[in-house]
């Protein structure tokens, strides 16, 4: 069973991967229309959508516990639970975590050819055979 959900969360992220989009993990965005962007699941339609936030023309001074505090006030941070809004984000950003550590820059992407794919197999056993003992990969094949 162990097996199977590791197999499960492995093919969940081959699959994120071949889109090529971290989910929930906010980039910069180098040109666009704003600062920050974010990939999300929309849970009503299960698509997965860009949310864009931040004004790319200011600096944020979150560090500044004061300015933070007026900024979660005025922008009701602690009542933004929807993570399809840039509401959400914005408030996210200017909690006390650091954004180097938010931003997707520090996170990696699965690079994943699925054209060469048998259909049957997920991952080579060399990927896999230091997480079980010889018996439990016995016990599966």
């Amino acid at each position: 069973m162990q097996l199977l959900m590791f197999l499960l969360d492995k093919m969940k992220k081959y699959s994120e991967a071949e889109k090529k989009k971290a989910l929930n993990k906010p980039f910069r965005t180098p040109s666009g229309p704003k600062k920050f962007a974010v990939y999300v699941k929309d849970p009503k339609s299960g698509n997965v959508k860009i949310v864009r936030f931040g004004d790319p023309n200011m600096e944020i001074k979150r560090d500044d516990p004061e300015r933070r505090k007026s900024f979660r006030a005025r922008h009701n941070c602690d009542q933004q639970k929807d993570k399809t809004t840039p509401g959400y984000w914005s408030c996210k950003m200017w909690s006390q975590k650091p954004v180097s550590k938010m931003t997707a820059s520090n996170n990696f992407t699965y690079e994943v050819d699925l054209t060469e794919w048998d259909g049957e197999t997920f991952l080579n056993e060399e990927d896999v055979s230091h997480l079980f003992s010889q018996d439990q990969i016995e016990e599966i094949q």
